[in-house]
């Protein structure tokens, strides 16, 4: 400021402050949103300059008692930097830089009121400059939106891949678990077909041991049943010889019981006839004999019954029938020589008897 009073000094004219510009300036809401640190992206349609090193414009409003709108920063530019170390203009060789850009605002401004009137051929100039600048800066915010756009696209298709690697990434975890459910349900069907197995060798096994035993069971019934009936055919062989001698017995005991009531007919007949015979005493002594020889004979015949013996009988007590009648109707000497008679054909009777025992 006091250079440019001393410069109008030299020059006899009265300066007038028409702005004032904040040259590298650093201090901004925008600042690290360039591609180096403290720098500003090359979007001139989001680049708000009101909004750099406010509080140091503000000190300069109220020192110099100017409007806000007075003052221009100038953002710090790495290209402005890069082209004065080279010593080149950065309006040549950076015409879309953030400096250019800032540098032909704070000029606009400051130049809005015309005070002297510019030669044809440097106002040309000048507008020639503005346009290659605003040119400049146009197509650096063409391939600035065409890079944004890109970045855009590129961060669309790195999301849509990460939604995919996400979708990839929980089917890849669903397949793990879908892979360790069916391992589980395998060995579980491994198990299964193994318990299987082994219940259908158990089964296998008591059935064998089943059949075994029923065989064995089976086996010893039909040995049982077979002794059974060998024991059942000499038993009902034995019944058979048991029957064909209780039929024997029966038919004995049927002779012997026709036998035994001859004799009990013919013992009331000899009880008669010794009634009859009482009065004589040689009489009376022989049928006593012949009374005690029919009780042997009886006896006998209880034991064994013969044809011959009974048809004897039969005669026998046919003769004492007639000797009764004989008895009865004449004297002792005839009764007597027929007892004697009898009592000899008694007596071989039981010689016969005895031979047939």
């Amino acid at each position: 400021m006091y250079r440019i009073s001393a410069a109008a000094a030299e020059l006899a004219c009265k300066p007038t402050l028409r702005g004032v510009v904040v040259n590298k300036a650093t201090e901004s809401s925008e600042r690290g949103q360039g591609p180096w640190p403290g720098t500003f992206r090359l979007n001139f349609d989001r680049l708000n300059l009101d909004n750099v090193e406010g509080s140091f414009r503000n000190v300069l409003v109220e020192e110099f008692s100017i409007r806000y709108s007075d003052t221009h920063p100038v953002p710090l530019d790495i290209f402005a930097v890069e082209a004065y170390k080279t010593q080149r203009i950065p309006y040549v060789a950076f015409p879309a830089s953030v400096f250019s850009y800032a540098t032909l605002v704070a000029f606009s401004g400051m130049m809005k009121t015309v005070t002297v009137r510019w030669p044809e051929e440097v106002t040309k100039r000048w507008n020639a400059l503005v346009d290659r600048i605003s040119q400049a800066i146009k197509e650096a915010n063409e391939s600035l939106v065409k890079q944004v756009q890109q970045d855009q696209a590129l961060h669309e298709d790195l999301d849509k891949l990460a939604k995919e690697n996400e979708a990839l990434r929980s089917r890849s975890k669903l397949a793990e678990e879908n892979t360790a459910d069916r391992e589980r349900y395998y060995e579980h069907y491994r198990m299964e077909v193994a318990r299987s197995d082994r219940l259908r060798r158990f089964t296998l096994v008591a059935s064998v041991l089943i059949l075994t035993v029923t065989a064995g069971a089976l086996v010893w019934s039909l040995i049982k049943l077979q002794q059974q009936e060998t024991r059942q055919a000499v038993t009902q062989e034995r019944l058979y010889s048991l029957q064909g001698e209780l039929q024997k017995l029966q038919d004995q005991l049927r002779s012997s019981a026709a036998t035994q009531e001859r004799l009990n007919s013919l013992q009331e007949e000899l009880r008669k006839l010794q009634d009859q015979l009482r009065s004589s005493t040689a009489t009376q002594e022989r049928l006593n004999s012949l009374q005690e020889e029919l009780r042997k004979l009886q006896g006998q015949l209880q034991s064994s019954g013969q044809p011959a013996t009974q048809e004897r009988l039969n005669s026998l007590q046919e003769e004492l029938r007639k000797l009764q009648d004989q008895l009865q109707s004449s004297g002792q000497p005839a009764t007597q020589e027929r007892l004697n008679s009898l009592q000899e054909e008694l007596r071989k009777l039981q010689d016969q008897l005895s031979s047939g025992r």
